[in-house]
């Protein structure tokens, strides 16, 4: 940052996948972080100053927000309501926050369910942050931790294996965030974020084996078996279908990798079997360990 070096960077989510990976690097560059969190008492972010709040009670956010000089804004819930009463706390603080790459600028309105509502937020951000940054980051790597359990037993079931995506480590996108968080020149941009290349689903599952030592199967499945196994787990219906959409397409059509995180980091974005080698623990049996 430029005269907002003394200014607190607010993390929103900083307890989730991402948001704790930036506060994390806040605080390595030496940038105050306040996280934003529901039970202090429960947060393990050391080094970060706790904020107690909830996005979810948008009047409750004026001490969490008071005198930060930067936000990062993540969007948890299934509709946009009340991201605008939010972003009025921010002020003339910059805004970075974190979309999803199946935002198409060219549509007038989104097809996809979950694009739809992220579009919804980022039309917020650009109308009421007077200095703001889009983060479209495709398929994390830790979303592969949902295989855990199966790796263990040997077997990963799911539909379209043969879906291709460019897995980007959170780390990646954190860094990216820190960027545009404490420097200039990310102003205005949507960034697209991908990780080195598309892997099938059945690649994804290989290298983790690699990475494990373990052998494991893939197995697919029906869409149908699918779906009914993600609605046990407490997903929506219409984010099921979205997200099997968006899979299907990208058996024939995975979406282009960018060079965006090495354009702004200045390094490469770590691969996918580096990710899945500095994550084999949560893969193998304990009794392997």
């Amino acid at each position: 940052m430029t005269n907002e070096k003394a200014a607190p960077v607010l993390v929103t989510g900083a307890t989730g996948t991402v948001g704790r990976e930036v506060v994390r690097q806040l605080i390595a560059a030496g940038i105050p972080a306040r996280a934003l969190v529901r039970a202090p008492d429960r947060a393990a972010l050391a080094g970060a100053e706790l904020a107690a709040g909830d996005l979810t009670d948008p009047a409750n956010l004026a001490a969490a927000f008071d005198g930060v000089g930067a936000v990062f804004l993540v969007w948890p819930f299934e509709r946009p309501d009340g991201v605008e009463a939010v972003l009025a706390h921010a002020g003339n603080a910059r805004v970075v926050y974190l979309s999803v790459a199946t935002v198409d600028d060219a549509l007038a309105e989104q097809t996809d369910p979950n694009a739809r509502l992220h579009a919804a937020v980022e039309r917020s951000v650009r109308a009421l942050a007077p200095r703001w940054t889009i983060l479209r980051p495709h398929a994390f790597a830790a979303n592969t931790l949902r295989w855990a359990e199966q790796v263990r037993r040997g077997v990963v079931t799911e539909a379209y294996g043969e879906a291709a995506m460019s897995l980007i480590d959170e780390a990646d996108i954190a860094a990216v965030a820190v960027r545009a968080l404490s420097r200039e020149g990310l102003h205005g941009r949507v960034l697209e974020l991908t990780g080195t290349a598309p892997l099938t689903k059945r690649r994804q599952v290989r290298t983790i084996a690699e990475a494990t030592g373990h052998a494991v199967r893939f197995v697919e499945t029906s869409r149908a078996d699918a779906a009914a196994a993600m609605l046990t787990m407490g997903w929506a219906p219409r984010i099921v279908e979205g997200i099997l959409d968006a899979q299907h397409r990208m058996v024939t059509d995975p979406r282009p990798v960018t060079g965006t995180v090495e354009e702004v980091i200045g390094r490469p974005a770590r691969a996918f079997a580096d990710w899945a080698a500095a994550h084999a623990a949560h893969f193998t049996p304990e009794e392997t360990r």
